[in-house]
């Protein structure tokens, strides 16, 4: 379809939840964008329990044509229910879908233009990405993709890089990729991981090395600090290890060295955190294209005689 049969060229998706104190940064760096196209902004309050919908029904009076605001009455997360119905209006008249969940935020007014323009230029490019510096509190510091150039990724790329290499807030990406969701993007708990794959499976992934927003890392209430949780890792771990193995089944295991390069630390995590058998693990290793055989060993003596093994890191150090 020509760009001319859509509303919009951009659709943002902004997913908020107790981001009292950060969701004005994803505002501003919403409304600031210069475009020479109509881009419409999707804002879903998922509950908040906080002042988040008072922060964003300031900014919904300021922009009523910029802003679409939703306010839940329950918290949609938690009770694993979509949030299709909400976007799926506005995606199906838009070309292109743009992310930034509530406590990231967009540094550069050009960035929809710049993504667009190279996603006009180049049909085969499925999604853009871009470079990006993290927060932590007050400190802003360069971290994922670092690269100074532009350039395209394959699959086995991705899968290599993991989930964190790229940050949510610069995808934009094709809406069609919002209608493709194979049994092991749907199995995902995550989903900024599965849709780079999804990308990549479809066209050209491309990277552009300008700093265009920031990730707030371990910010209160945010995925990345949740995850360190005991139990949410642990269920974070085996939840990938899952919709990673259908991934490996999907594409004929033309990628599997490469997905279970990337499941490796996982696999060994479980493993000695007593979470899987020796056989699974062992298994994953073997498929792994490094195959750390040392490091099963020492695992497997680690796990079955804790002794043996505390006594050979006491000699090990006797000896220096």
């Amino acid at each position: 379809m020509d760009s001319s049969e859509y509303d919009f060229m951009v659709c943002v998706h902004c997913m908020t939840y107790n981001h009292e104190c950060f969701l004005e940064d994803a505002l501003k760096g919403f409304v600031m964008q210069k475009t020479s196209f109509p881009f419409i902004i999707i804002v879903i309050d998922d509950c908040s329990t906080d002042r988040t919908a008072e922060v964003l029904r300031k900014y919904e009076i300021l922009y009523p044509e910029l802003i679409k605001a939703f306010y839940l009455f329950e918290n949609h997360y938690s009770q694993k229910k979509t949030k299709r119905p909400y976007l799926d209006p506005y995606d199906n008249r838009s070309k292109y879908i743009a992310l930034c969940e509530g406590d990231d935020y967009w540094t550069d007014p050009l960035k929809l233009q710049k993504q667009i323009d190279y996603m006009e230029a180049h049909p085969d490019c499925t999604l853009t990405v871009h470079s990006a510096n993290w927060r932590t509190g007050d400190s802003i510091y360069p971290e994922g993709c670092t690269d100074v150039v532009s350039k395209d990724y394959s699959v086995e790329e991705l899968i290599r890089c993991g989930g964190l290499h790229f940050a949510t807030a610069s995808f934009v990406f094709r809406t069609e990729l919002n209608k493709d969701w194979p049994e092991w993007r749907r199995k995902a708990n995550v989903g900024d991981f599965p849709l780079q794959i999804l990308a990549g499976l479809h066209g050209n992934v491309h990277y552009l090395p300008d700093k265009m927003c920031v990730y707030r890392y371990r910010s209160e209430g945010s995925w990345s600090t949740n995850i360190l949780k005991r139990e949410k890792y642990i269920a974070f771990q085996k939840n990938k290890i899952e919709w990673m193995t259908l991934l490996d089944e999907a594409t004929g295991h033309k990628y599997q060295r490469a997905i279970y390069d990337q499941l490796a630390q996982h696999f060994i995590s479980l493993y000695l955190l007593k979470e899987i058998s020796f056989k699974e693990y062992a298994i994953a290793t073997n498929r792994s294209g490094s195959r750390r055989y040392g490091r099963l060993l020492k695992d497997f003596v680690r796990v079955r005689f804790p002794n043996v093994f505390s006594a050979l890191r006491v000699f090990r150090f006797l000896k220096r």
